[in-house]
């Protein structure tokens, strides 16, 4: 592959014909990760977008679709910012293609020519992506970790086998309030594979959602973001690479996990629980219980995704840990570059401020009340 043979086409309608068609055949070439195929986006694009406007740059090879990066422009403090996408919708950013180094490098000029926007914003991308390396390796891109990815690795142990690598308070704990919530009825876990089931479950999952929600001084999600997460997974229940798991009690759902499968991994991606059953720790059980499940059928690992929680870590040695990075790019001396600059440096630490006090107002409220 020569990179003077290869030329930039933006879409801004992501209902292209030739776009779409050259998408879906480069997702599966490439076994690209379920939240960056067409299936996936389009509804977000289509329900989502708001006052964004699109920008998926394609790379040609001659008249071919070799490559697509999905991007948009967004206003934020007077600037226009090219950001990946989706938005909050997604957990690994990667370009739909083979990404080869010729074909990322194309694409980062083009992005560094910023014709119609002040910063380039890469979110999400995972170390272990070739893309990552190709922007750790562009000294005008700058870096900032964003959240470590914990994997639980299994392969070629029995379930058995597995636990013994954990730590000896993470088995006990696994095994005691298993025994406990045993003795307290009929405990079932079930493993739920078809869009038909997944939609059956939906109300019971938002009725559960809220409960664990309700009192956090959190904005609730709407039933509009709910009907677009259901129009985008339920594609993958049919395609055999989603799966929800629910455990019950006494045919009570006490805890869902809402996952993709790929690559002979389980990729947890929502996770409800009770919290009248906060005691048992139903969300951790879960975690056993769909390693026990998937073990034998020839999965091999169990990946958190975002998140870095304790619970997630004690299921999972330091070598199994990844890190999710974003990339910054403005150029020299201008307005981006005071953008690149907070985002890096000042964003965390005011975000954790305003948490801080947002909380302390909430548990006033509450007292008040």
């Amino acid at each position: 592959m020569n990179s003077k043979e290869l030329t930039i086409k933006v879409f801004d309608d992501i209902h292209d014909v030739d776009l779409k068609k050259a998408w879906v055949k480069l997702q599966y070439e490439n076994d690209v990760f379920p939240q960056m195929h067409y299936e996936w986006m389009e509804p977000w694009v289509r329900l989502r977008f708001g006052k964004r406007k699109l920008h998926i740059v394609a790379v040609l090879e001659k008249d071919e679709i070799i490559a697509i990066a999905p991007f948009c422009i967004e206003n934020k403090i007077g600037l226009k910012i090219l950001h990946t996408i989706p938005i909050h919708f997604g957990d690994f950013y990667s370009i739909i293609s083979n990404e080869s180094k010729e074909i990322i490098e194309v694409i980062l000029e083009y992005l560094k020519s910023c014709i119609n926007w002040s910063v380039v914003h890469f979110f999400n991308v995972n170390n272990k992506n070739t893309l990552s390396a190709c922007l750790s390796n562009n000294k005008d891109f700058k870096e900032r970790k964003v959240v470590d990815i914990h994997e639980a690795n299994f392969d070629g142990l029995s379930f058995q086998e597995y636990l013994l690598t954990l730590s000896k308070n993470t088995r006990g704990q696994y095994r005691n309030k298993w025994n406990r919530l045993s003795k307290k009825g009929d405990v079932k876990l079930e493993a739920i594979t078809s869009s038909e089931s997944y939609e059956l479950n939906t109300a019971e999952m938002n009725k559960i959602y809220n409960l664990r929600w309700k009192n956090d001084n959190i904005p609730l999600l709407t039933q509009a973001y709910y009907n677009m997460r259901n129009e985008a997974i339920k594609p993958y229940f049919d395609k055999k690479s989603a799966i929800l798991y629910r455990l019950s009690l006494d045919d009570e759902a006490i805890a869902y996990r809402l996952g993709f499968l790929h690559n002979k991994t389980f990729f947890e991606w929502k996770v409800i629980y009770n919290p009248e059953y906060s005691y048992y720790s139903p969300g951790n059980l879960l975690v056993g219980k769909i390693i026990e499940d998937i073990l034998p059928k020839g999965f091999n690992r169990f990946n958190f995704m975002t998140g870095d929680y304790r619970y997630k870590k004690s299921w999972v040695s330091e070598k199994n840990t990844s890190t999710n990075y974003e990339y910054l790019y403005a150029r020299r001396l201008s307005f981006g570059q005071y953008y690149v600059t907070y985002r890096l440096k000042y964003r965390e630490s005011i975000k954790k401020a305003f948490y801080i006090l947002k909380e302390s107002n909430g548990n006033l409220l509450r007292k008040l009340k």
